[in-house]
């Protein structure tokens, strides 16, 4: 048979797949299901045989003789010919048993629905058996393996279940060589047989990498606009790893997928983020496709995802690994990708913490008040038959307080408790005096607009670019009409911040047109001398939109739910009608003059624009085209937390080669697109 040419083990991932050979009745003989891919390896009288949907080979193929084929998956070159394809079922076999096992161990049945013109061309490919003919003589060929097929299926469960723990973990395939954990495996089947870390390095990893981007294809080949975020994580040793991810609507619901990584040493930072951008909009052919891009220092995001208040024991980790100010942020040319690189405007909801921390600390007299509640919190996690009074504080810190947000809620909970009732159940703790709870109580009375803000932002697959305006507008209404008496000091750094640090955010017109967009802000939020400009501006974006057809009256279908009552946006008045004088004043003058929708949770403006396409069909392109903007980084704490230890990691601090890290984090992030 034919040679088989090894490629180098340290490979990057597969280069993109040729698309799939239709099967003759109609369809793909292969679909991804799970962790797998399943088809059938049989092959069908007069057409190609299934398995080079797993090869490519260059077109037409030769009646006679051989010819060299690639395998998509691990990139081996091997010897193959039109009527002899042993030599590629072998390789899959020994190389890729995992989706080879999916392939011939389940029971596979063809569903397809037909017109009688359909089912005269396929009877002419299949002959005299028909459809039929082969639907039974797959079912029969599969089914036939009987208790074989179930064992099969058994092993490859285990296996799928092996590659998500060491995906969700990113834990190093080297752990499953080790002799503790082959007999804990072991203990628990003896039966099973445990691949080695070489074949799920090379072979199931792979694999399953493979069917999960086939189905990522095939959504960002769908969707028109896709905003890119690059995320940076470095160490002291300046060892960097960056990631690509991708943020699009598909089927008016916000997505997003990770694309691809690279390792790498600074101080060059832009160089290699310029070439994984190229190369991997290249790899995805999203050169037409990308609407915006975000930078993000991910090492620093990752940090204040474990900032405290003042005062409690922080379970935070220094880290000195933080990208230097000069990188921080760091940007590339993207002019030829018609793409707006919105260029300082990372993770909104970093910008909002590092306001409240800079604001609380150095003041030693909030930092004593505070200290005395770490060490009521100290008591009820030691004691063991609490009062009813501490146990309903201890209800609170079941939800965790290891942040400056989750503080917050223990600090309002002990506000709320009266100072006799708390200063009975405590013994052996300094107490609290009245003074402290004055001081408690204007403390979460100054923060819970920040902790409103903050929350918006922490839930992903959701519209975040849209509250940005809003809540710093709020914000500033809120520190404005608020009287303070001990923590004046507090007050006056936050407002000084939000107009230093988040004045770049209020100005930005991409933001502002989210917010103008979405149904239950519009212009509510908006100062009158603005709106005018932004009024104009709407009409003209709306102009360059793919649809100026003629508008059709269609009445907006109303969301149910009980409006939020909130603190964040009381600022806002009930929005009066404006008027657009421009080719697109109908339609935007419509918009504008629809009341705007309460904010509850069963508001989605996403939802509102799918309900809305026939009446306002240049604003609701527009609005797909901005709604994919991630204005909070939840993604970046998504691919750094660690699952089985809920801690949040340094990715560049993980011992993987770049293939298996790639590998791992690739199905970490995407494998609910198989779901």
């Amino acid at each position: 048979m034919g040679e088989e040419i090894l490629p180098d083990m340290q490979a990057g991932p597969p280069p993109q797949a040729a698309p799939m050979y239709a099967n003759p009745i109609g369809g793909s003989i292969a679909g991804v299901v799970g962790g797998g891919v399943v088809g059938n390896w049989s092959r069908v009288a007069g057409a190609r045989a299934p398995i080079f949907e797993w090869y490519d080979v260059e077109l037409p193929l030769p009646d006679d003789g051989n010819f060299r084929s690639t395998c998509k998956i691990c990139k081996t070159s091997i010897s193959a010919s039109r009527r002899a394809t042993s030599n590629l079922i072998s390789h899959m076999k020994r190389k890729h048993p995992g989706v080879y096992a999916d392939n011939v161990g389940q029971r596979y049945q063809i569903k397809t629905e037909r017109s009688s013109s359909q089912s005269h061309s396929q009877s002419e490919c299949l002959g005299s058996d028909g459809a039929g003919g082969l639907e039974s003589a797959l079912t029969g060929q599969v089914g036939g393996n009987g208790g074989h097929g179930s064992i099969v299926d058994a092993h490859s469960r285990s296996v799928g279940a092996l590659v998500d723990f060491l995906a969700n973990s990113l834990s190093d395939p080297k752990m499953v060589d080790s002799t503790d954990f082959r007999r804990f495996v072991h203990t628990l089947n003896p039966d099973f047989d445990l691949p080695s870390s070489l074949h799920l390095s090379y072979s199931y990893l792979p694999s399953k990498r493979w069917g999960i981007q086939q189905r990522m294809m095939q959504l960002l080949q769908e969707v028109e606009y896709v905003a890119i975020t690059q995320d940076v994580w470095t160490t002291a040793s300046h060892q960097s790893v960056a990631c690509l991810s991708a943020h699009f609507v598909h089927d008016w619901k916000l997505k997003m997928v990770f694309l691809a990584s690279k390792h790498f040493t600074l101080p060059d930072i832009k160089t290699n983020l310029a070439e994984l951008f190229e190369d991997t909009i290249s790899y995805y052919n999203l050169s037409q496709k990308v609407s915006h891009t975000l930078t993000n220092n991910a090492t620093k995001l990752a940090r204040s995802a474990k900032t405290s208040l003042p005062g409690f024991l922080s379970e935070d980790v220094e880290l000195t690994d933080a990208v230097s100010p000069s990188q921080d942020g760091a940007s590339i040319d993207l002019k030829d990708m018609n793409s707006v690189f919105l260029e300082g405007m990372a993770c909104f909801a970093e910008a909002l913490e590092s306001c409240v921390m800079l604001a609380t600390k150095d003041n030693p007299f909030l930092e004593s008040v505070l200290c005395k509640v770490s060490a009521v919190v100290d008591y009820i996690r030691t004691i063991v038959f609490p009062s009813p009074a501490l146990e309903e504080l201890r209800v609170v810190l079941e939800r965790g307080y290891s942040t400056w947000h989750l503080q917050l809620r223990i600090v309002r909970a002990i506000a709320n408790t009266t100072h006799e009732r708390l200063q009975n159940a405590l013994s052996g703790v300094k107490s609290l005096s009245h003074e402290d709870y004055a001081v408690l109580t204007e403390l979460v009375e100054l923060l819970e607009p920040f902790e409103e803000a903050y929350n918006l932002y922490r839930e992903g697959h959701k519209v975040t670019a849209s509250y940005v305006i809003p809540c710093i507008r709020g914000l500033k209404m809120h520190l404005q009409n608020l009287k303070t008496v001990h923590l004046g000091s507090v007050a006056d750094k936050l407002n000084q911040f939000i107009h230093a640090n988040l004045a770049k955010y209020e100005a930005n017109e991409t933001y502002a047109l989210c917010s103008i967009l979405d149904p239950r802000f519009k212009l509510a939020w908006c100062p009158e001398e603005r709106q005018c400009s932004l009024i104009t501006l709407l009409c003209r974006k709306a102009a360059e939109q793919r649809f100026p057809e003629t508008i059709s009256p269609c009445n907006a279908v109303p969301f149910a739910g009980e409006e939020r009552r909130s603190k964040l946006f009381q600022f806002m008045s009930p929005q009066t009608s404006k008027k657009a004088n421009s080719v697109h004043s109908v339609e935007v003058g419509s918009y504008l003059a629809m009341p705007c929708l309460p904010d509850s949770a069963a508001c989605c403006p996403l939802e509102f624009w799918r309900q809305n396409q026939a009446q306002f069909p240049s604003l609701c392109q527009l609005a797909r085209s901005l709604m994919n903007i991630p204005a909070a980084a939840s993604h970046v704490l998504l691919m750094s937390r660690i699952q089985s230890t809920d801690t949040v990691a340094n990715l560049a601090d993980l011992t993987l080669n770049s293939s298996t890290f790639e590998a791992l984090m690739f199905i970490k992030v995407n494998n609910a697109l198989l779901r």
